[in-house]
């Protein structure tokens, strides 16, 4: 992989020059970004640099740290601030703290943790990431802007491969029939991301949506405070961002991806790709069994009850 800023330049050119028409003093917030991590320290680096380039500055980063063996914890003790998870922290500029977790957190509790804290310090938005995600210099400015927009809404953004630069099957926003279980994945239209994102491919701005993932997930405080935090008990691992979104959906705010701004991530380090592109029955049983897969059928049963 190529370093942030190199990777992302030849989709880029038309989002940075329009960064001043935003007015971004006029709306700063208290952004808290979480990114829960196991392993691949060289993604969480490219992660962190992208972070540094983007041109909103209010944001401070919580990184959940669940047993990394790869030198991990190293890297963050050099970089940032180790905290506790019952922790209060000052919300300042560019500023990293790292909670530990016990190597048994999987995704959900480690998100939890880190919630906990931001909003204790004083957090007025959250956003959930992917440490393996990269994204424009102005993917900030725009997904906060987006919240000016819609303050009570969930807002995501479109999700692209960052090796061919095509929309993901599902980049583009998903629509759930709760009765039947069936996605309906909403396309971009030309799904090959230009140079200023896939609004202009369509007409679109917004697409409402059931659910999104926490994969560049925008959540006001007021979400957390009416609808709690994310079910670690039932959904430690895959499905709980889905049921939270939904969740919050019922409880009064909309969920929305904003086709204003995106994010690009390597197609093959989603979840699924462990699972099938090995194809034996071991493979299958492990696909429909396996805590790391997001097809764990118990998982899978809850949320559709």
């Amino acid at each position: 992989m190529v370093p942030c800023g190199c990777s992302i330049a030849r989709h880029e050119s038309d989002f940075g020059s329009r960064t001043q028409e935003t007015g971004q003093a006029h709306w700063m917030s208290d952004l808290a970004i979480i990114v829960p991590v196991y392993n691949r320290v060289e993604y969480t680096n490219i992660f962190i640099e992208c972070l540094k380039k983007n041109t909103y500055k209010a944001w401070t980063l919580f990184i959940v740290d669940d047993g990394s063996t790869d030198g991990t914890g190293k890297m963050l003790a050099d970089i940032s601030t180790g905290i506790d998870p019952d922790a209060q922290v000052p919300m300042k500029d560019g500023a990293i703290y790292h909670i530990n977790g016990d190597g048994n957190w999987w995704w959900t509790k480690s998100v939890n943790k880190a919630v906990e804290v931001a909003l204790r310090s004083g957090a007025e938005l959250i956003l959930t990431q992917n440490n393996d995600v990269e994204f424009p210099s102005n993917y900030l400015e725009r997904m906060v802007e987006a919240h000016r927009i819609k303050p009570n809404a969930i807002v995501t953004a479109p999700i692209f491969d960052l090796n061919t630069g095509l929309c993901l099957p599902d980049g583009g926003g998903v629509r759930r029939n709760w009765i039947t279980a069936k996605d309906i994945k909403l396309p971009i239209v030309d799904s090959r991301l230009k140079d200023d994102s896939s609004a202009n491919n369509c007409g679109e701005v917004w697409r409402e949506l059931t659910h999104c993932s926490g994969r560049g997930c925008l959540i006001p405080e007021a979400v957390f405070k009416k609808t709690g935090l994310y079910d670690e008990k039932r959904l430690p691992q895959y499905a709980a961002d889905d049921d939270f979104t939904y969740r919050a959906a019922g409880a009064g705010f909309p969920v929305f991806i904003y086709l204003k701004t995106y994010c690009l991530t390597p197609a093959e380090e989603t979840g699924i790709t462990e699972f099938v592109s090995r194809r034996s029955w071991r493979t299958f049983i492990g696909y429909l069994t396996n805590q790391k897969s997001p097809a764990n059928i118990k998982r899978r049963f809850w949320i559709t009850v």
